[in-house]
């Protein structure tokens, strides 16, 4: 989980903000604070649970909002979509698209969850695998996620125009606002994928960029 904050409280900024963290095809969860500025939770592959609430140790904190319960509501992982569940925890209750919610929900692509006064807007995200392809030379390219796709864009841009190695993790963190630890993450489940676990450290940059543009999973259309 990522939490994001627009760099100013307009709305042009959020909306830049939640169109930009869209590109990574994660699941979002999208509100306004109280001084204007748009938040955004990114939902990572590794996130199962969360809480959400006022109190500090939730992962999701909601500060702003004398309405929100210290502990007010948890998401958890469905397969590949989230539900939102209230059993009790909170003081004033939730609601989900103008419904009370009672016990648990899943929630669908635009779902607007109201804790108080706060309204948490659920965007889906692109989760389903990218499909393999399989190449002129009999050779497959594997199945990657959105998320994955768009960090192998972004690292391989750089050699689609010229340049001499791919993007660097912070390059990569910054184009995509995401961390650096993330970055890392993926490139790492890529390796694994395009099958470069036995390739020298020194050359995996290289070989991953290669193999992405020879596979045909990035191309000339992504610059």
């Amino acid at each position: 989980m990522e939490v994001h904050v627009s760099e100013s409280a307009t709305v042009a900024s959020g909306l830049q903000l939640l169109v930009t963290l869209e590109r990574l095809g994660l699941p979002l969860l999208q509100r306004t604070r109280g001084d204007g500025f748009a938040e955004v939770v990114v939902l990572e592959a590794g996130d199962d649970h969360l809480t959400v609430g006022r109190a500090v140790d939730c992962d999701v904190v909601i500060d702003d909002d004398p309405g929100v319960s210290r502990t007010h509501l948890e998401l958890v992982r469905l397969g590949d979509g989230w539900v939102v569940e209230d059993r009790g925890l909170s003081r004033n209750g939730t609601w989900v698209d103008d419904a009370r919610l009672d016990g648990r929900r899943r929630l669908g692509d635009g779902a607007r969850v109201r804790i108080g006064h706060t309204v948490l807007s659920y965007r889906a995200g692109a989760v389903r695998p990218v499909d393999a392809t399989v190449t002129a030379t009999g050779e497959s390219a594997p199945a990657i996620t959105a998320a994955q796709r768009a960090v192998l864009v972004a690292f391989v841009r750089p050699v689609l125009s010229g340049a001499a190695s791919p993007a660097g993790n912070a390059e990569i963190a910054a184009a995509l606002v995401i961390s650096p630890e993330t970055v890392k993450s993926h490139l790492k489940d890529l390796y694994e994928r395009f099958g470069l676990d036995a390739v020298a450290p020194a050359a995996k940059r290289a070989e991953l960029a290669a193999r992405a543009v020879r596979l045909g999973v990035v191309g000339r259309a992504d610059l």
